[in-house]
This record gives structure tokens, C-alpha cells and sequence, in this order.
């Protein structure tokens, strides 16, 4: 009878599912509670050592657990010991695509309503720290479950010889130093709702070279374009090298700086892009939208259906009983939504199936999504909350592409989107990182590894990204700076009452964008005819902008040396015309003569015609 009753009533093996280190009971609810204090100890060499305290509390009489199962959310584990008051617990380690799952037998049981069990689990893990570049990167993911959970308290420590922190999301409930070592304290309630994302470092530089193919497959010239990576409010960017010179690089509605192409009738032309790429955490400005950038930041595009009932009815859920008060709280539900209900499919990978769904059907099938799924449903949600949103293509530092995937078609890039508040400007974003890491939080602070290519707002599926892209970090000096060349187009000598141009133009030859200013052109006493002064766009590396203007002067027989004179910010050039009278013009004589003998065979004409006239009228009969 024991025996009967050891099996089918005390003997259940209670699985417990562990992601990222949190644990979450598949038993009915009730029966067990757990506490935990986990301690992250990071290493100088970026390995971090996890030590987790774990309370199991009986909360019936009936039953007792025999084992845990982890599954833990991180590939590269090592060093795997669990015990308790008795000695050591036999562990049991295997893995499963991009998690290791960690089984826990115990030896001794809790039987009896009340009772603890104390049991301690230690492991190593490359996955939770990584040097990148100029900073240090640790990341600690969210409690997955808060039922029957009795206490979780975190310290995560770090070495001082990172630096300084440059972010912390959430700011910890208290925070010391000692033994050279920061450690920062979190709480249940902190890390129910996000993972910790701390940054220890200013700035991030990337190296970049972007190829771009172009054909031009009509049987006449035509000009193409492709996008190069600019300035944001995160980023700012050096052009070093463009091969072949472009014709014109100008500014899109995006922000994306474009460079023109002429394309010969079926020629195949390589462009080849490279430069430098600083990032920090410090925003460079804050852009202010119009209201007709409003609109078009907020309409429906293909992949972001944002009026369909679907998208308006999942909006409504996600919002229902909330108290939303400005963008950044749209923003953050939306982010909340997306990061939990879709999945992260790597068999697409696996099979190159790069296919774009859109946000539509991701949202009828939330298990097949990779990061363009990610990116156009919040997009859409966005917008269709009215919050103006966009997708950002480019490159995403990750030392783990499990557990932090690019897969933006079949090339290392990586997309993510990026939502507008009036009061902090253009915020990036990433609810894909924040999937498929469990919960760290990619949403209050972005960190210096998301380097952007290219923006779609105006278009959902334009600009094209380049084919191939290399990007590595660089410790090479990053000194931006534009070079204005100016140059004046007129002819040396005017003549009055003759017609006369002047173009001017205005060339940045340097490897940044040059600010926006005036230009003025300007005269001693010839009359300029035209728009002075006129308003110069911020001119992207290799960009140049040209106006026309027309040249007139008082009256016929001036004869004088004058300068024309254009003026850029603090760049002025100038060059000296002669004004002649219109009599001193080589062609005066001959179109003199010509006018004259012209205008006299036009009279004799006529008047041969009415002599002709009258003789035929005077022979008529009467």
C-alpha cells in the first residue's frame, strides 16, 4: 500500500522551466513557492560566475519535488554544481538549439505543508558580458513568472576596472563599491517588469565599407541611387571614400544621405563606400516633426497595415485599461506586447526563408517571425496609435547571434524600429534583442552596438541596403570635418543690355556633413536677379548644391570692373568681370548690319507686294 501510494500520489516530478535563469513551475499553481538571491559575479576577462540561492517551500502536505529542470537561455555554460545541506546534487546538462537545460535531482525530499528544501546552484557563462569595442556590455535577463514566487533579490557585480557606467536600465535600488568591485542591487519588483542592460563606456567607433551593385538595363543613360549611412541622433558619421565619385549626395526625407549614379545604357557599375561611424549615448540633437511629417510618419504602407481591424483590435487590447499620457507610454506597451507574443523562428534561418511577412501576418502567426516581423508589426501598432514610427536597417554588434540574431535577409544586417516623442526626439528601439534574450531591456536604453544604414519611413520598402557589408570596431581617431569649396560660373566679360548668367555653386569635399547656412552673392554694381540670400541644406560628404542667378545692368553704354562676390558661412570667394557697353560687343557691327539690311528687305518687300497690288487693280475692267 506505501508503495501505491509513493507513486501515484507523492511521487510526481515536478518540472520546473528556468529561461534565462528564472524559474517557472509547470505545476498547478499553489503547491510550491521559491525564493531566490542570485548573485552575477563578472570576471575581469568578461566570464561571470552565477551563484543562486534557492528556497523551495512546500505549501501542501501532499506533495514533494523530486527534481528541478533549467533551461537556461545561453549557450556557452560550463562549471555546472548544485548542492545542498547534505553534499552534492547530481546535475544532469544537455542542450536544445540555443539553450542549455540543466536537470537537478534531489536527494532529499520535503514532505509536509511549510517545509523548505535549501539547495544552491553554480555555473560560468561567457554569455552575460562582453567586451565590444571601447565598452563592456552586461546584461541580466527579467524574472519570467512572479507566481507563487516569494522573494528574488540580484547583485550583480562588477569589475572597476570597466569604467564608470554610462547607463544602467533600471537604476538599482542601491549600489557600493568594494574590493574593487561595483555591485548594484536589484529587486523583485525591478526585474519582473525588465532585464538590466549596464553600459561602461562613452562612445563606440565602427570601421565600415558597404558595396552596392547597380545595372542599368535600359538602352538609354539614366541615374541611380543608393543610400549611405548618415548622421542620427545617436550616430555621426565620416564618408571617407566613395568609388566612383557620385554626381550629387543629397539629404532624403529620412535623413539618409543619397548618392547619384549615371549609368550608361547596360552598364554594371560597383560602388564602393567606406568611412568611420562614432555612436554614443549622448543624443547629437532632437528632431522636431512638422504636422504634415506627423501624417506621413503615421500612414499605412505595405508590410505596416496599420488601419486593418486586426491591428485596431490588438491595439485596443494591448491598451485596454491603461493609462497612456504620452508617446514614450504607446511606445512601451506596444514594445511590451511585441517582445512576448511573437517568437523568434530560427528554422527560417536555417532554410533561408528571408521571406517579408509584414506586420499582418505576423500577427496571425506570432511563431514565425524574425527581426523584419519584429520591426513592421511595431511599426504599424505604432502608427496606428498615432505615434509617428519607422524601420531602421543596419549592422548589430552580437557575440551570440542566438541569443542576439541579425537575419535581415540573407546578410549580416539587422533590423529594428525606432518610434517619434515630441519630448526626447527619435528613440531607437529593439523588441527582437529583447525576445529572444529573455527580457533584457531593449527599450528604455539602447546600447552603442546598433549601427544605422539606412531609415524607411517614407517608404516601407525604399531605399535597398548594399549587398555586401564589412563592419569592425576601430580604434582609429575620429575627427569629422567638412570642407566647403566654392565656385563662381560666369563669363569674364558682360555687355550691357545683353543677357548674362551666373551660376554658383557650393561643394563639401570634406568627410562630414557641413551645416546648414546662407548663401549670399553679391555685386558692387552689377543688378543680381535671383533669391539673396538663399537658404544651403546641410551638405552630406561629397554632396554639392548650385543656384542661378541672372546679371543685369543700369543701361546701354556702361563700361566699368566689378567684382562678383559669394559668401558661404565664413567661406568667401570672388571674381572680377568686365562690363562693356553693348556697342563694344565683337558681333556688334555684323548683327548691326544684319538687323539693318534685314530690316530694309523687309521693306522692299512690302513695298514691291502693294505696288504689285495696285497694277493688278488698275487692270482690271470696269
Amino acid at each position: 500500500m506505501k508503495k501505491i501510494i509513493y507513486c501515484v500520489i507523492i511521487l510526481p516530478v515536478l518540472l520546473f522551466t528556468f529561461y534565462f535563469l528564472l524559474f517557472t513551475p509547470v505545476f498547478a499553481a499553489g503547491e510550491f513557492a521559491t525564493s531566490y538571491n542570485i548573485t552575477y559575479d563578472v570576471l575581469p576577462s568578461g566570464e561571470t560566475e552565477v551563484e543562486e540561492d534557492v528556497k523551495l517551500r512546500n505549501l501542501t502536505d501532499r506533495f514533494y519535488a523530486s527534481s528541478f529542470t533549467l533551461s537556461i537561455g545561453a549557450t556557452s555554460i560550463s562549471d555546472v554544481t548544485a548542492s545542498d545541506s547534505q553534499g552534492q546534487i547530481p546535475v544532469e546538462v544537455s542542450k536544445n538549439n540555443t539553450k542549455t537545460n540543466i536537470t537537478v535531482r534531489f536527494t532529499s525530499q520535503v514532505v509536509g505543508k511549510d517545509k523548505e528544501y535549501l539547495w544552491k546552484l553554480r555555473f560560468k557563462s561567457k554569455d552575460f558580458a562582453q567586451a565590444q569595442g571601447k565598452i563592456w556590455q552586461v546584461s541580466v535577463p527579467k524574472i519570467s513568472s512572479l507566481e507563487d514566487l516569494d522573494n528574488y533579490s540580484l547583485v550583480l557585480s562588477i569589475p572597476v576596472s570597466f569604467g564608470d557606467p554610462t547607463s544602467i536600465t533600471p537604476e538599482p535600488k542601491k549600489q557600493t563599491e568594494a574590493g574593487g568591485r561595483l555591485n548594484l542591487y536589484f529587486t523583485k519588483e525591478q526585474l519582473s517588469d525588465s532585464g538590466v542592460l549596464a553600459n561602461f563606456g562613452t562612445d563606440q567607433t565602427f570601421e565600415f565599407q558597404a558595396n552596392f551593385q547597380i545595372y542599368n538595363k535600359s538602352i538609354v543613360p539614366a541615374l541611380a541611387r543608393i543610400p549611405l549611412p548618415a548622421d542620427t541622433e545617436y550616430q555621426q558619421v565620416m564618408i571617407q571614400n566613395i568609388n566612383p565619385k557620385p554626381e550629387n549626395v543629397i539629404k532624403d526625407g529620412d535623413g539618409n544621405y543619397i548618392a547619384w549614379f549615371k549609368a550608361d545604357k547596360r552598364q554594371s557599375l560597383k560602388v564602393e563606400v567606406s568611412g568611420l561611424a562614432r555612436l554614443s549615448f549622448k543624443s547629437k540633437k532632437k528632431t522636431e516633426l512638422s504636422t504634415d511629417e506627423i501624417i506621413t510618419y503615421t500612414s499605412s504602407q505595405k508590410y505596416w497595415e496599420k488601419d486593418t481591424p486586426q491591428i485596431k483590435n490588438k491595439l485596443a487590447e494591448v491598451f485596454k485599461d491603461k493609462k497612456i499620457n504620452s508617446n514614450s507610454e504607446k511606445a512601451r506597451l506596444i514594445h511590451k506586447f511585441i517582445s512576448s507574443f511573437l517568437q523568434y523562428d530560427q528554422s527560417r534561418l536555417n532554410e533561408k526563408n528571408f521571406q517579408r511577412l509584414g506586420a499582418l501576418t505576423a500577427l496571425s502567426n506570432p511563431d514565425k517571425a524574425l527581426c523584419s516581423e519584429f520591426t513592421d508589426l511595431f511599426v504599424a501598432m505604432a502608427r496606428s496609435a498615432g505615434v509617428p514610427a519607422r524601420a531602421l536597417i543596419g549592422y548589430a554588434y552580437t557575440s551570440n547571434n542566438d541569443l542576439r540574431p541579425l537575419s535581415f535577409g540573407d546578410s549580416i544586417l539587422h533590423a529594428w524600429p525606432e518610434y517619434f516623442d515630441p519630448d526626447l526626439g527619435w528613440v531607437m528601439v529593439d523588441p527582437t534583442w529583447e525576445n529572444t534574450t529573455g527580457g533584457v531591456d531593449y527599450f528604455s536604453k539602447l546600447d552603442l552596438n546598433h549601427f544605422v544604414l539606412l531609415t524607411r519611413g517614407l517608404s516601407s520598402e525604399d531605399p535597398l541596403p548594399p549587398g555586401e557589408v564589412s563592419v569592425k570596431f576601430s580604434d582609429a581617431e575620429f575627427k569629422p570635418s567638412a570642407k566647403i569649396n566654392l565656385s563662381i560660373d560666369a563669363q569674364p566679360e558682360i555687355f550691357a543690355a545683353f543677357p548674362a548668367k551666373a551660376t554658383v555653386r557650393v561643394e563639401n569635399s570634406g568627410n562630414a556633413v557641413a551645416p546648414i547656412s546662407n548663401l549670399s552673392f553679391s555685386a558692387a554694381n552689377l543688378k543680381i536677379v535671383g533669391d539673396n540670400p538663399v537658404g544651403v541644406p546641410g551638405l552630406p560628404p561629397f554632396g554639392s548644391f548650385k543656384y542661378e542667378y541672372d546679371l543685369r545692368t543700369n543701361n546701354l553704354w556702361e563700361s566699368y570692373d566689378d567684382i562678383l562676390q559669394l559668401k558661404v558661412g565664413e567661406e568667401t570667394i570672388e571674381k572680377k568681370v568686365r562690363i562693356k557697353p553693348f556697342f563694344a560687343y565683337q558681333y556688334f557691327a555684323p548683327v548691326v548690319i544684319s538687323i539693318i539690311l534685314l530690316m530694309v528687305g523687309i521693306y522692299a518687300g512690302i513695298l514691291y507686294l502693294r505696288l504689285k497690288n495696285r497694277n493688278d487693280y488698275n487692270l482690271k475692267p470696269r
